[in-house]
């Protein structure tokens, strides 16, 4: 019960688990994965509300090649945006956010 239940539960339980299927598609989708040594992956769970891992899984990723040319674009882009909104010599504050329609 992650988000509770009932007249208390979460308003925002919906998009939480949106945004986190997203975002989980988004690293698979972007990023080539592989486990570390040889030995097998322990599902074993630990104690919590949430269910932990017992055994924290550690893992070795890259950029897939395809990836490389967006995600660059992607900084390039937001670069240019601050450069050509905010200038070089200044420092953002809260009132420059809304300049940025990019990031």
């Amino acid at each position: 019960m992650p988000f509770g239940l009932g007249r208390r539960s979460c308003p925002g339980a919906g998009l939480a688990q949106r945004t986190v299927s997203l975002t989980l598609g988004s690293l698979i989708q972007c990023f080539e994965w592989e486990k570390l040594g040889e030995k097998a992956i322990d599902m074993a769970e630990s104690d919590g509300t949430t269910m932990p891992k017992a055994i924290a899984l550690e893992a070795n990723f890259k950029v897939r090649p395809v990836m490389n040319k967006v995600l660059s674009k992607f900084v390039d882009n937001a670069r240019l945006e601050l450069k050509n909104q905010i200038g070089q010599e200044k420092l953002i504050d809260k009132l420059d956010v809304s300049k940025l329609h990019y990031l």
